[in-house]
């Protein structure tokens, strides 16, 4: 049993290639660059987030969902779960969803493919961490919001570093 789980992405809104370029920056300002969350020193994370928090674009587009104590064995639904809620808060009525996701093999991904089909366009994607930028902040966000989420006990609530980012441009889905 996994105490608790987080799902989180981006969604962004037309302009890919410019939102790239701006987390690339982001990462590089802040000293981030290719490193995941647990392998980011605290002052990296919080410099690496406020960079993020000043691109507009992002506003209103990083989405998570977090899910209580569940078994490993479900972590693909409730993948599928908050993706099918993001798309239908952010993806308006005729969107056509183009997930990246790091860390199910090639065969899982079809699974969870398979799964979100009945829900509209869904194409899942390999999300190669050291590639695509977005998939960094999707990392960095279920790191960020397990900590202020009180999801890690070692690490409780809203205080400490992280305590100035807008929550509010986040979309619980």
């Amino acid at each position: 049993m996994v105490r608790n789980f987080v799902v989180a992405g981006v969604a962004p809104n037309g302009y890919h290639g410019q939102l790239r370029d701006a987390l690339r920056k982001a990462e590089e300002v802040s000293g981030k660059r290719l490193k995941d969350w647990h392998g980011s020193s605290q002052s990296m994370k919080v410099r690496y987030l406020d960079e993020c928090f000043k691109l507009e674009a992002l506003r209103g587009r990083l989405f998570f969902r977090t899910h209580a104590d569940i078994r490993p064995a479900t972590f693909m639904y409730c993948t599928a779960q908050t993706l099918m809620a993001a798309a239908d808060i952010l993806g308006g009525d005729r969107c056509q969803v183009k997930a990246a996701h790091e860390g199910f093999t090639q065969g899982k991904r079809k699974r969870l493919e398979q799964m979100l089909t009945p829900r509209g366009r869904f194409e899942v994607r390999s999300g190669a961490f050291e590639a695509k930028p977005e998939i960094r902040l999707a990392d960095a966000l279920c790191g960020f919001l397990a900590a202020v989420y009180d999801l890690n006990p070692h690490k409780r609530g809203r205080g400490g570093p992280f305590e100035h980012l807008p929550l509010d441009w986040l979309v619980r889905v």
